[in-house]
């Protein structure tokens, strides 16, 4: 199997002598198109329409304001799609708010950053009292990951052909707990860093939200993305592996192909006896 997905680039890959390549792991769940049954009865009972926007960025705790720099859909469903464009930071079947944004927001390497995402735009920031499925629909559980892509310009129109690389990554936590429960709980917070190594220079920070409670076909998986025009001072020279987007997902692909994280996997295994479960290394 090829895995075409790696591994995110973490502060750890930044210390000296350490490597800054993304590292390969093997880790099938299920597949978008042949969910585990157990899966999708789990996470689908309670299914609903309530879906979400990436609508602030926080940098060292500090609010960078609302939509401020970022390349946001005036419509907050799913991309389904996976060899779409709209894959990559959203528009199309969800069209992006024009004129695209014309700030860029500086962040030094290895900052603290939070994604916020919300049901609906919220200008006031913070959870709509009103509102029982805000940030989203506790039912729409999955991975959530950010990717970084250099630019010559964050404000680039366009996005297709740009190589993007993994630098964080949230799965299934072995309390059966999902990366989605997490951001319900931080209320609609996503919190990871910017890695200490990379170049400095204008990036595009796409962050993604996988809801599976329909991946039990495909199209079913439900995918949730925005861009982030974003300008990284300090840094190294790291030159990690990269991914595309459309290409880096297919409609038959396995979910480890989506995100990466190995306890999880190895939870699945024991808890439920899926008998796919594909790794040549030994973690246990």
């Amino acid at each position: 199997m090829e895995y075409i997905n790696k591994s995110p680039l973490r502060q750890s890959d930044c210390v000296p002598q350490a490597s800054c390549e993304l590292q390969q792991s093997s880790i099938a769940l299920f597949t978008l198109m042949h969910t585990a049954p157990f899966i999708v009865l789990a996470i689908a009972a309670t299914s609903a329409h309530a879906h979400a926007i990436f609508q602030r960025l926080w940098v060292n705790g500090v609010d960078q304001g609302f939509v401020k720099g970022i390349r946001y859909p005036t419509y907050n469903g799913p991309v389904s799609d996976v060899t779409s464009n709209d894959i990559i930071c959203n528009g199309g079947v969800n069209p992006l708010h024009t004129p695209l944004p014309t700030d860029i927001i500086n962040i030094a390497a290895g900052s603290s950053v939070s994604a916020e995402w919300h049901h609906g735009l919220n200008v006031n920031g913070g959870l709509d009292p009103s509102d029982p499925a805000d940030p989203i629909e506790a039912s729409h559980k999955g991975p959530i990951m950010a990717y970084l892509a250099k630019v010559d310009s964050a404000l680039t129109t366009t996005v297709t052909g740009l190589k993007w690389f993994k630098i964080f990554e949230d799965g299934l936590h072995a309390d059966g707990t999902w990366a989605v429960d997490t951001m319900i709980s931080n209320k609609g917070l996503v919190n990871f860093k910017i890695p200490s190594c990379i170049p400095p220079g204008n990036y595009l920070l796409r962050v993604e939200l996988i809801a599976l409670h329909g991946a039990s076909v495909y199209p079913g998986a439900q995918f949730y993305m925005g861009c982030a025009q974003i300008n990284v001072t300090g840094g190294g020279s790291a030159s990690p592996a990269t991914v595309s987007f459309p290409g880096a997902y297919q409609g038959s692909n396995p979910l480890d192909e989506l995100y990466d994280s190995r306890p999880p996997a190895i939870h699945l295994r024991r808890k439920y006896g899926y008998n796919h479960y594909q790794d040549h290394h030994d973690y246990e």
